[in-house]
């Protein structure tokens, strides 16, 4: 499937109410400035502290995780036009990058109880700029006090300034925090206190990229390929990577199987799976 949207539609995205002023001009430029057939994608990873206190994960000392699947949601306005991701080809994809950092699906048979819960979701944010610029990393490119002032209603004279005073990738982020994004979020949370009913969280890796012109199935498996080696590590900002979008000619040989993931098999919570009914009452 092409990465290029034919349809010219983008996905879906949820409003919350933080208006940025002065970014339409930007966006407007840098759509200019970007083609339509680059890939252009932000990865940012947070931690707490109970987070850093986690020992380092390699191929070589992996860590064990049970997996919760909050799939595919659109926050914003909607459009139509993208196809929904299939779920079971997501899970995979997200496993199979996770695997190559280090952190594998627990298996009690084999003696690896889960260490932490990894929450995956993925999907769009349409015209919510507020909500697409923390995604994005505001709070790690001093943002912050554009998107929630401190006296709200007071004019602030640094946004006579804001230009010279945001760097060149924040100035990148508010350029298309008012457009439409699609997402792609992994995040790890204590696992004893999951038990307990309580949430921890440990981690939170987020990918994003614009979504105009771009078609969300195939753009999603390259934002999780890009953003693989950032995920579970903390960033000290956003880390941006442009992929050029190449037309290529595949020649298929034989095929062989070299990995086969059984979904059913894995220690895995979907939200959208219906919760069984309890059994009836025995009499005594």
């Amino acid at each position: 499937m092409p990465l290029i949207n034919s349809s010219g539609s983008r996905g879906l995205l949820l409003l919350i109410g933080l208006c940025l002023g002065g970014g339409l001009a930007r966006a407007e430029f840098m759509d200019f400035l970007l083609p339509e057939s680059e890939i252009d994608i932000l990865t940012v990873t947070d931690f707490t502290e109970e987070g850093r206190a986690l020992r380092p994960v390699s191929k070589a000392n992996p860590m064990y995780y049970e997996a919760l699947i909050l799939g595919f949601e659109e926050f914003g306005r909607p459009m139509a036009g993208n196809p929904v991701p299939d779920k079971k080809t997501m899970i995979k994809l997200i496993m199979k990058i996770l695997a190559d950092q280090g952190y594998y699906p627990c298996n009690s048979r084999k003696n690896h109880p889960p260490e932490i819960l990894l929450a995956f979701r993925w999907g769009t944010i349409n015209r919510a700029p507020g909500m697409s610029a923390l995604f994005m990393g505001a709070e790690k490119l001093n943002l912050m006090w554009e998107l929630a002032p401190e006296n709200p209603g007071m004019f602030d004279l640094r946004l006579m300034m804001r230009s010279a005073l945001r760097s060149r990738l924040a100035d990148h982020v508010m350029s298309i925090a008012d457009g439409e994004i699609y997402i792609l979020s992994i995040q790890a949370f204590d696992e004893t206190a999951a038990l307990q009913g309580k949430t921890k969280r440990l981690w939170h890796t987020k990918v994003s990229c614009p979504a105009r012109g771009l078609n969300i199935v195939p753009t999603l498996k390259e934002m999780a390929r890009v953003a693989a080696p950032n995920i579970g590590k903390e960033t000290a900002t956003p880390i941006r990577i442009i992929r050029q979008q190449k037309e290529a000619v595949v020649t298929i040989g034989e095929l062989k199987v070299l990995e086969m993931i059984d979904l059913d098999a894995m220690p895995i919570t979907d939200i959208d799976d219906p919760v069984p009914a309890p059994a009836p009452a025995t009499q005594p």
